[in-house]
């Protein structure tokens, strides 16, 4: 349907168009009656049959069409063709060598690397590539690795603590830092911990146990963690009671002895098992838990004292654990009498000191 026809159907375009064709039959008419009237005269130019619709062009004098609203017509129509897209990827094995150079020929590589270092410039190249490397570490700002925690503090420091020197005030620049963790899986708190340095390897033994005597525990086993593993332990030991003292032997690396809440004092070997291969009567123990055990030099390698919270030391002999060799109250009045004794917290066998609350 063309805009003409479009408008000529509307109604107020309609009644101009019937006005116009009324007032155009009348011109006709009255042509017509002077024609017949005059007896002749000019030709009808208008011939032509009237009749009750508007032509195009009649449409056209009497309308004014807008263009606002017509529809745009193309006078070119294409279609491009689209741009193939391919996705690839690229497996860097290594890079930064010649065609001429077989990655996988380490031999050929070394050669090449050989001829390079024999370059004029060579040196130079490289410490070029020094500053530019530090350069792009140094722009890493997201995480500081370099970070000093605690700088500015005194007392820690770089070389040798021990010499008062090195590092200025508190004895050097010597950091603390965290090497390894190692956690029970049990949660329990740790009471005593000993160290066993080795050729190849270092181990220690850890106490656990609870810090209250009615505290409940999930397991009253000890472990052996060994240095270069944390996230299992190397060795469990079965105790019978909570241990709350351990000490490795000095010069028997596999032995291992340890004094447990209900008085009693226990040797392990760690090359026979996690069990204990001795372990003193609860008749002739402590009356309370045992506070510490440690080995004492001695010819045989097989004694050790034990203390405990009834303030009794006692001198103990692995190849005879049925009674100890002696005895002794921590009697402040000198009669070695139980019922004056203190308490024994701590105790040294170099020189058999025993400390009390």
């Amino acid at each position: 349907m063309s805009e003409i026809d479009y408008l000529a159907k509307r109604p107020e375009v309609t009644q101009k168009l019937n006005k116009a064709i009324k007032e155009q039959e009348q011109k006709k008419a009255e042509r017509a009656q002077g024609v017949r009237g005059g007896g002749g005269g000019e030709d009808d130019e208008s011939g032509e049959e009237v009749s009750g619709e508007a032509t195009e062009q009649e449409v056209a004098l009497f309308v004014d069409i807008g263009v606002m609203a017509l529809k745009d017509v193309k006078d070119v129509e294409m279609q491009t063709a689209n741009p193939p897209l391919l996705q690839k990827g690229m497996l860097h094995y290594e890079g930064g060598w010649p065609k001429e150079i077989d990655v996988t020929d380490d031999e050929q590589k070394q050669r090449y690397c050989k001829k390079l270092e024999k370059e004029e410039g060579y040196t130079q190249t490289i410490l070029g590539l020094c500053d530019t490397m530090e350069t792009t570490i140094l722009q890493n700002s997201a995480i500081d690795i370099y970070e000093e925690y605690f700088e500015g503090c005194e007392g820690l420091g770089g070389e040798d603590v021990s010499s008062g020197e090195a590092g200025g005030k508190g004895g050097g620049d010597r950091m603390l830092k965290v090497k390894s963790e190692f956690k029970d899986q049990h949660d329990r708190p740790a009471l005593d911990i000993s160290i066993q340095k080795q050729q190849q390897q270092e181990r220690f033994a850890v106490a656990y146990g609870p810090y209250y005597y009615q505290q409940p525990i999930k397991s009253h086993d000890s472990l052996i963690w060994n240095m270069t593993s944390s996230s299992s332990p190397e060795q469990t030991l079965n105790c019978y009671s909570p241990a709350v003292s351990v000490d490795f032997h000095s010069r028997e690396n596999s032995l291992l002895c340890c004094g447990f809440r209900n008085g009693t004092v226990g040797c392990y070997d760690l090359r026979k098992g996690p069990d204990c291969i001795c372990t003193t009567d609860v008749s002739v123990s402590h009356k309370d838990f045992v506070t510490r055990a440690s080995w004492i030099n001695s010819k045989t390698h097989s004694e050790l004292f034990s203390a405990g919270e009834d303030g009794c030391v006692k001198w103990w002999d692995i190849r005879n654990m049925a009674q100890p060799t002696d005895f002794a109250y921590c009697d402040p009045t000198r009669r070695n009498e139980p019922q004056n004794a203190l308490v024994v917290s701590c105790l040294d066998v170099k020189f058999i000191v025993a400390g009390s609350e």
